[in-house]
């Protein structure tokens, strides 16, 4: 969100609106008059201002409030909020010909960060922040961020069509801003936040906002790639995007060219050793990331889901594979940034040859 002029024009015509008026003809009121310069002395003299962020995730269910961090929370949205949101059409009535918005679509995000009131035009560059610390120009990225906090924390369908912010300041009110994602919240949308995992998952966002993906770039390209993945429309690009994510994490580390000789054997190899999952054993585990990097080849280069041999030998839907490829990429990322010690040089040998060889 950008920086917003404050002009004489402006505060004019808030004092004009807040005198009372007498058929359709304005009267000055000293008390009216002294009671809205008081408001706006009190905005003049501050040194920040409060931007708010909110962004609808219909079919979010929780014990809300839920407060990832200071400022920054999942909570069910005010009366204000839902009208906000309608105006600007992030949010829709599921019933044609009516208006009506259930309690369970006017849930989501609410940030809200104070920005340094600047007097004049500034010309110095704003940084633009990480995940889970963003600019102010860039708050949207945070319903990024928390969307790519809950798919990972758990499956579900987590959606949004997008964010808008404003100033939480009267003066300021009409000054709004609006993001549009390209993501259409699917009608049974549902992702519920159990009451006993709410505390898990306010540690997966302080463990993912303290710096281990800056640290570790391919991780935080995995958890965006593995991000991306859910909110495709077609399940081709949905399996395309799950293994650039499993190749950023999988294929990570130093090494020459003539090193990362056959892909598709490391990778497999790599995450039927690194990854546990329920139901799965390391050989079955090794067979799926394998399929799953041929499956991937052959619809970069064309090729349909529901028609690829691979899927078909396995009797099991385009769904239904991808959906297990997606469990494997999320437990992988979730794993992986509780390892210090990934990317490190000989991490993957040490990890498939545990045993020093002499």
């Amino acid at each position: 969100m950008s920086r917003e002029r404050l002009q004489f024009d402006g505060i004019l015509w808030s004092l004009l609106a807040a005198m009372p008026s007498e058929d359709n003809r304005l009267k000055f009121d000293a008390r009216s008059f002294q009671d809205q310069w008081s408001k706006i002395d009190s905005l003049l003299q501050a040194t920040s201002i409060e931007i708010v962020t909110i962004a609808p995730i219909p079919g979010l269910f929780g014990n809300f409030p839920i407060q990832l961090a200071p400022g920054l929370e999942l909570d069910s949205f005010t009366s204000d909020e839902v009208t906000r949101c309608v105006n600007m059409s992030l949010l829709h009535s599921f019933v044609q010909g009516q208006e009506l918005i259930r309690a369970e679509q006017a849930v989501g995000v609410r940030y809200k960060l104070s920005d340094p009131k600047v007097a004049g035009d500034s010309q110095a560059e704003v940084p633009r922040g990480w995940f889970g610390h963003r600019a102010t120009f860039e708050s949207f990225l945070i319903v990024d961020d928390v969307l790519a906090m809950l798919r990972l924390f758990q499956s579900g369908t987590a959606e949004c069509t997008g964010s808008l912010s404003f100033f939480d300041r009267w003066l300021l009110q009409g000054s709004t801003h609006t993001h549009h994602r390209k993501s259409r919240p699917h009608l049974f949308a549902s992702y519920r936040i159990a009451s006993d995992a709410t505390d898990t998952l306010k540690q997966l966002w302080q463990l993912l906002t303290s710096g281990v993906l800056e640290n570790h770039s391919f991780i935080e390209v995995a958890l965006r790639r593995f991000s991306m993945a859910w909110e495709r429309s077609l399940i081709e690009d949905r399996m395309i995007d799950l293994m650039i994510a499993a190749e950023a994490l999988f294929l990570s580390g130093p090494g020459s060219r003539k090193d990362r000789g056959e892909m598709r054997f490391r990778l497999a190899l790599r995450a039927a050793c690194f990854v546990e999952t329920a139901g799965m054993s390391r050989r079955e585990t090794f067979g799926l990331m394998r399929d799953a990097y041929d499956v991937r080849s052959s619809v970069v280069h064309g090729g349909h889901m529901e028609e690829v041999n691979i899927i078909k030998k396995r009797s099991v839907s385009a769904d239904v594979f991808t959906t297990a490829v997606g469990d494997v990429v999320r437990r992988a990322i979730l794993k992986a940034i509780a390892t210090p010690e990934i990317g490190q040089d000989n991490f993957w040998d040490d990890l498939i040859f545990p045993y020093t060889m002499t």
